[in-house]
């Protein structure tokens, strides 16, 4: 008789523990989405991961868009406006002739050997006499670096940045 009790006890107990542990799985699992969903959130300011900027002749400049554009050996940076592809003045161009998949500094000069930048408004643009690019970072979706650059009308455009996406 003490095995036909301990058989019952265990079978009347088994449905009690079963829905126990089904609430528990499911309050689990509610606690683990919404742990994923908090911590997936963008919190920054910019929800745009591809932006440039700089301090042209002492105004700071931004572009709430950049894009990069392999051109042969050129590499073409440039900032945009939102999520746009072209860009529309005032913005600023990088072109970096003989690029290559590296983290390196390319400089400017007058020859135009290793390429120029610009800053571009709407009444022309002011090409670079001397300047730099320091390329950082670089993948198969993204560049990114700083740079500053002496225009021949005496601009200067300095602290650069720039994290563009390659298009």
């Amino acid at each position: 008789h003490e095995t036909l009790f301990l058989t019952t006890a265990i079978f009347t107990f088994m449905p009690q523990t079963r829905a126990f542990m089904k609430s528990k799985m499911k309050l689990l699992a509610l606690s683990v989405l919404a742990l994923a969903f908090f911590f997936s959130c963008n919190k920054t300011s910019n929800p745009n991961q591809y932006i440039m900027k700089a301090n042209i002749g002492g105004t700071d400049y931004e572009a709430t868009n950049c894009v990069a554009k392999l051109v042969g050996t050129t590499m073409i940076i440039e900032g945009v406006p939102n999520n746009a592809t072209l860009p529309v003045a005032p913005y600023i161009t990088l072109h970096i002739n003989g690029w290559h998949e590296a983290i390196d500094t390319f400089k400017f000069d007058t020859t135009m050997h290793s390429g120029y930048a610009s800053f571009v408004t709407d009444t022309g643009a002011h090409t670079s006499q001397f300047g730099l690019v320091f390329v950082n970072t670089y993948s198969a979706t993204s560049v990114s670096g700083t740079f500053q650059f002496l225009c021949y009308d005496s601009t200067n455009v300095t602290t650069g940045s720039f994290i563009a996406h390659r298009l």
